[in-house]
C-alpha cells in the first residue's frame, strides 16, 4: 500500500505531545505507511522505505557525533523521519548534526522522556490504519464509478469524462493511428492540448486500442489519480473488447448469411427480407457480386491481410455495397444499376488500387460478376465472379482484374462437369501429352504455335526450329491422334483441349 500519511501530520497525533522538531524541518512533507521501534542497534541493518524509526538516543548511537554517517544512510533508504527519546545530549545536538540534518531534509524530532515508544508507535500505526483505509475507500468508489459507466453501456467519452472530474484536468484518449476519439473538454484538444501532457496505455492483453492522455506532468497525478486513470484506461479497453466482440458476432453472422445468400442455400424470400432488414441491406437494387483476393505465393493469406481488404473493399465501394470477409477473400454485393460491365471493371480496379494502399507489395486479383435485379439470383452472380477471378489468375497472373463479360471459352467449360472436361482433353490430346511425356519430344508446343499462326515458317521461326522439322512434326501429330489439321472442326476440338491443358497447368486459385 503506498504511503499516505505525512510526517507533519503524525506529530498531530496526542502521544507525541511535546514532541519537537530538533531539525530537518524541510522533510516534514515525507510520508510513511509504517512505524519501527529500534530495540537494538541491528535493527537498523534492514531498512525500508517510508518507516519512521523510533528509539531511545543509548540504544541507536553512544555519541551523537555517530549521527554524522547514519544520517545520509537513512535518507538514502528512504527512512521518512527519526523520533529519538533523549539520552541527556539531544536537547544540544552538536551544529554538525543539526546544519547535515536541515541539508538533508531529514526530520530529527526529540520526544520527551516521560513519553513511551510503543504508545507512540501505536497512535502512528493507527493514523497510517485510518489514512490507508479511507484511501481503500476512496480507490472502491472510484473503482465503482468506472464499473457503472461499463456496466449501463457508457461509451468511451462517458469514462473520459469520468476521468476529467475525478482529476479536474484536461482528457483525451488517443486511437493508434494518433486520431482523438473523445476529448474533455473538447475545446482543449481542438489544436492539441497545451503544456505538459502524461500518456498511459490502454490495453488488453497483448493487443493495444490507444493511450489515455492527462494534461499534466506524471508528479502532478497523485496515488489515487494515477488509480483513476488506470481504472479508466481498463474501462475504455473492455468497452473496445466489449464492442468488438459484438462487432465480430454481427460480422460472423451477417457473413454466414451472405455466404448462404450466394451459394443458394437461403432461398426463402420472406427469410432473406428479416435478415436483410436486420442488418440494414438494401436488397432492392440491382447488385453483382465481387471477389477480391490476395494472390501471394506461398502461405495464404493472414486474417490482418484479410481485415486490410475488406476494409479497402469498403472505402472503395462507398456505403451502399455489403462487404464480407470469407475465408481466403473478400466478397462484395455492389450496387450496379447499369448491366454494362464497364462500371463493374471500373470498381474492380478502383478496389485494386485501394488494396495497393493498405497492403503494399501483395497483388490482388478482381472477378465480377454479371448484375442481377433478383437477390436469390446473387448465387449466379457469385459464381461467374469466381469464374472471372480464376480464370484471370491462370490466364493473367496475380493480380488481374476481370468481369464475367471479359471471359471466353471459360464461361463454356465451368459450365461442365469437371471429369467431362477431363474426359475431353484426354481423348482429344491425351496420346500427344503421353508422347512428349515418355518420348521428350515438343509435340505439344509446336502444335499450339501452329494453331495460333497456321504457318509452318512461323511456327518453326517461334519454336526454333527448322522448317522441315515442324513439318515432320506435324505429320507425327496427325498420325498420333488419327486427325487431320486441316480439319477446321478438328482443329478447333485441338485447340479447345490445349486451353484446358494449359489451364491444368497453372497454379491452383484461392479456394472459399
Amino acid at each position: 500500500m503506498p504511503a499516505t500519511v505525512s510526517v507533519a501530520e503524525v506529530l498531530k497525533i496526542p502521544e507525541l505531545d511535546g514532541a519537537r522538531v530538533v531539525a530537518g524541518h524541510g522533510g516534514l512533507g515525507r510520508v510513511l505507511d509504517e512505524v519501527t521501534i529500534v530495540a537494538a542497534r541491528e535493527t537498523i541493518e534492514h531498512l525500508r522505505q517510508d518507516q519512521m524509526l523510533l528509539a531511545a538516543g543509548e540504544t541507536l548511537v553512544d555519541d551523537p557525533s555517530e549521527l554524522v554517517p547514519l544520517l545520509p544512510e537513512l535518507v538514502h533508504a528512504g527512512v521518512a523521519a527519526l523520533a529519538i527519546k533523549p539520552p541527556g545530549w539531544v536537547g544540544a545536538l552538536p551544529a554538525e548534526i543539526v546544519e547535515l540534518a536541515d541539508a538533508l531534509d531529514f526530520p530529527l524530532i526529540e520526544v520527551p522522556d516521560a513519553t513511551l515508544l510503543n504508545d507512540v508507535a501505536a497512535g502512528v500505526l493507527h493514523v497510517v490504519l485510518d489514512h490507508q483505509a479511507a484511501r481503500l475507500r476512496r480507490v472502491a468508489e472510484i473503482h465503482e464509478r468506472f464499473t457503472g459507466v461499463v456496466l449501463s453501456g457508457g461509451r468511451t467519452r462517458d469514462v473520459v469524462v469520468t476521468l476529467q472530474r475525478l482529476l479536474n484536468r484536461p482528457v483525451a484518449t488517443v486511437d493508434p493511428d494518433g486520431s482523438v476519439v473523445a476529448a474533455e473538454p473538447p475545446g482543449a484538444w481542438e489544436r492539441g492540448p497545451d503544456g505538459p501532457r502524461f500518456e498511459h496505455p490502454i490495453r488488453a492483453g497483448d493487443e493495444q486500442f490507444g493511450v489515455l492522455v492527462v494534461q499534466a506532468d506524471r508528479d502532478a497525478i497523485d496515488d489515487e489519480g494515477m488509480v483513476a486513470v488506470q481504472r479508466a484506461a481498463v474501462a475504455i479497453a473492455l468497452r473496445q473488447v466489449q464492442a468488438r466482440a459484438v462487432a465480430e458476432a454481427h460480422d460472423s453472422f451477417a457473413a454466414v448469411s451472405l455466404e448462404e445468400l450466394v451459394s443458394g442455400q437461403l432461398r426463402d424470400g420472406d427469410e432473406l427480407a428479416e435478415r436483410a432488414g436486420t442488418f440494414g441491406w438494401d436488397l432492392d437494387v440491382p447488385r453483382a457480386v465481387l471477389l477480391a483476393a490476395p494472390d501471394a505465393p506461398g502461405s495464404p493469406p493472414g486474417e490482418g491481410d484479410l481485415r486490410r481488404l475488406a476494409a479497402a473493399a469498403r472505402h472503395a465501394l462507398g456505403q451502399r455495397s455489403i462487404v464480407w470477409v470469407r475465408s481466403r477473400m473478400v466478397g462484395a454485393l455492389i450496387v450496379a444499376p447499369s448491366p454494362s460491365p464497364v462500371e463493374r471493371r471500373h470498381l474492380a480496379t478502383v478496389v485494386q488500387r485501394e488494396a495497393a494502399a493498405r497492403l503494399g507489395p501483395v497483388p490482388v486479383g478482381v472477378g465480377v460478376g454479371r448484375v442481377v435485379g433478383d437477390p436469390l439470383s446473387l448465387r449466379d452472380s457469385f459464381r461467374e465472379a469466381r469464374i472471372a477471378l480464376d480464370t484471370g489468375l491462370w490466364q493473367d497472373g496475380p493480380g488481374a482484374v476481370r468481369t464475367f463479360e471479359d471471359v471466353g471459352l471459360e464461361r463454356l467449360l465451368a459450365a461442365l462437369p469437371p471429369d467431362d472436361v477431363e474426359d475431353f482433353k484426354e481423348q482429344t490430346i491425351g496420346r500427344l501429352l503421353a508422347y512428349d511425356q515418355t518420348q521428350g519430344g515438343e509435340l505439344v508446343t509446336t502444335l499450339l504455335s501452329w494453331l495460333e499462326t497456321r504457318s509452318i515458317a512461323e511456327t518453326a521461326r517461334r519454336v526454333y526450329a527448322h522448317y522441315n522439322t515442324v513439318r515432320k512434326r506435324l505429320e507425327r501429330i496427325e498420325e498420333l491422334l488419327g486427325v487431320s489439321l486441316s480439319d477446321p472442326r478438328r482443329a478447333l476440338d485441338l485447340a479447345v483441349a490445349l486451353r484446358i491443358q494449359e489451364r491444368d497447368g497453372r497454379p491452383d486459385p484461392p479456394s472459399d
